[in-house]
């Protein structure tokens, strides 16, 4: 998953996601087919939607949410030990296995798969716990609900200090399309009074 740029500007993208939103995986992979065509960098950031709904008992998704912890930590483990670019590779193989594939994430061989693909250490699956890593987790996830943002997909584009959720989308675009939907956003986003535009379902 590169998110390397070239060029003397771009837009740095802070991508915040849970590995188990499949309206994340799309707008991941339109935000990837962007970086293809525009001067953007990515910087992977993590928000659990166990957490986010941790005070609502009733959450009717709670086993769904609670299943993406373990793959959570690998990505964050990733990231402490191999940087950016490890996690993202490793996102792009945890989604293609659960959400191309239907594998379910929090099983193992899902992830010890995921792990492999991605370059990565399967030895790190049976690691226990580090309770630095919990704690670090913890205080991304506090930081980024202090912006505002209320779940995933989310992104912070440059110096912003609110982020914008979305897009929400339910086919990612060929490479040209994705680079004119990233132009349109980056429109509303100069403009700090936008505050919400939405389509209904049909």
């Amino acid at each position: 998953m590169s998110t390397s740029t070239t060029g003397p500007s771009f837009h740095r993208v802070r991508f915040i996601l849970d590995p188990v939103c499949p309206w994340t995986w799309k707008t991941a992979r339109w935000i990837l087919a962007v970086a293809r065509v525009r001067p953007i960098r990515i910087q992977w950031g993590l928000l659990a939607l166990a957490h986010v709904n941790r005070d609502n008992p009733d959450n009717p998704m709670k086993e769904r949410h609670l299943s993406s912890l373990a793959a959570i930590r690998l990505l964050a483990l990733a990231r402490l030990r191999r940087g950016n670019e490890a996690m993202g590779k490793l996102y792009e193989a945890i989604g293609e296995a659960h959400h191309e594939r239907g594998e379910p994430l929090d099983h193992p061989e899902t992830l010890k798969r995921s792990l492999r693909q991605a370059g990565l250490p399967e030895s790190w699956i049976h690691e226990p716990p580090e309770p630095h890593l919990r704690t670090s987790l913890e205080e991304e996830y506090l930081e980024i609900e202090a912006s505002g943002a209320f779940g995933v997909p989310c992104l912070f584009i440059d110096d912003a200090e609110t982020p914008f959720f979305g897009p929400v989308i339910d086919r990612v675009p060929p490479d040209p399309q994705a680079g004119e939907l990233w132009d349109l956003i980056l429109g509303l986003w100069h403009h700090d009074y936008f505050y919400e535009l939405k389509r209904p379902r049909i």
